[in-house]
C-alpha cells in the first residue's frame, strides 16, 4: 500500500471518529434538567388542580351544612343565630343558591334589617325569575318588606334603617360640644412665633457681634393670646356623637308611634338622619 493510500485511510478514520464523538457533558445536563423541570411542572399543576377542586368541594359541603342549620334555626324562631349561619355561607365566596336568598331574606326581615331583606328578595328574583320553587312565598315577603320600608320613609321618629331616635346624650341636643383648644391646650396663651417665646430678637451687627431688641410683637413677654381660641381656652365643635343632628340612633326598631313616656317627642318636621 502506497503512502497516499495509507494517508487516505487514516483521514477517513479521523473523520469517522469526529462524527461519532460524544456530545458535551453540559448538553446532557441541560437535557436532563429540562425533563426534570417539565415533570415538576406537571406535578405542581396536578396538585393545584386537586387542591382547588378539593377546596371547592369542601366549601360546597359547608354551604349545604350551614344552610340546613340556618333553616332549622329559622323554624325555631332563632333568627339572630340563623343570621350568623347565613353570613358564614357568604364568607365562603361560593355561588349563592336561590334557596339561600329566600331564607336569608326571611331572616333579615325578622331581625328588622328590611333594606338588606329587600336586597336578597331582589337577588332571588334575579336568579329564578318567576320559576323559583319559593316564588309565591318570596312575593309575599316582598310585599311585607315594601310595607315596612314605606313606613320607615314616612316616619320622622327613626333613621332610614328603621331604628328609633333618642336625644343625644353627649351634647344635650345642642349639636355642639366645648372642647379644649388644641393649640394652647386650654391655657389661652401661646408662645410668640416671632421670638419663639424668648421675648428678645437677636440680629448680627457690622462689628460681628449681636444686637438685642425687645420683641415688638409680644412686647418682650414671649407670649401672646392664643390665635386659635382668642384666649377663650376652648373651641366649639360639632358634636362627634350625633354630628350636629341632636339625636342618636338606638338599637330599638321603631314602631312609628310617639312615646311621650320616654320624656321626648321628635318634632314632625325634623329631617330624617342618614344614619
Amino acid at each position: 500500500m502506497s503512502w497516499k493510500e495509507n494517508w487516505s485511510q487514516a483521514s477517513v478514520l479521523v473523520a469517522g471518529n469526529k462524527m461519532r464523538q460524544p456530545q458535551p457533558f453540559t448538553s446532557h445536563l441541560c437535557s436532563h434538567t429540562m425533563r426534570a423541570f417539565w415533570f415538576f411542572l406537571v406535578i405542581v399543576c396536578v396538585g393545584l388542580d386537586h387542591a382547588v377542586h378539593g377546596q371547592s368541594s369542601d366549601n360546597t359541603a359547608l354551604t349545604e351544612q350551614y344552610l340546613g342549620e340556618a333553616k332549622a334555626l329559622n323554624l325555631e324562631g332563632k333568627y339572630e343565630e340563623a343570621n350568623v349561619k347565613f353570613r358564614k355561607i357568604l364568607a365562603l365566596n361560593e355561588v349563592i343558591p336561590s334557596e339561600l336568598c329566600y331564607h336569608f331574606a326571611e331572616t333579615l326581615f325578622a331581625i328588622g334589617q328590611f333594606q338588606n331583606s329587600k336586597n336578597f328578595v331582589s337577588k332571588y328574583f334575579e336568579l329564578t325569575g318567576q320559576g323559583g320553587d319559593n316564588y309565591d312565598e318570596v312575593k309575599k315577603l316582598e310585599g311585607m318588606v315594601d310595607e315596612q320600608l314605606t313606613a320607615i320613609r314616612e316616619c320622622h321618629r327613626c333613621s332610614i334603617t328603621g331604628y328609633r331616635y333618642f336625644p343625644c346624650s353627649t351634647c344635650d341636643q345642642t349639636g355642639e360640644v366645648e372642647e379644649e383648644c388644641y393649640y394652647c391646650h386650654g391655657h389661652g396663651i401661646a408662645s410668640c412665633p416671632k421670638c419663639n417665646g424668648d421675648g428678645v430678637l437677636i440680629s448680627a451687627n457690622a462689628l460681628g457681634g449681636n444686637d438685642y431688641h425687645t420683641c415688638d410683637r409680644c412686647e418682650g413677654n414671649g407670649q401672646e393670646t392664643c390665635p386659635i381660641c382668642n384666649g377663650e381656652t376652648t373651641l366649639t365643635n360639632i358634636c362627634p356623637t350625633c354630628s350636629g343632628f341632636l339625636y342618636e340612633t338606638s338599637k330599638d326598631l321603631c314602631d312609628h308611634q310617639d312615646h311621650p313616656e320616654d320624656g321626648f317627642v321628635v318634632p314632625y318636621e325634623f329631617e330624617k338622619s342618614q344614619y
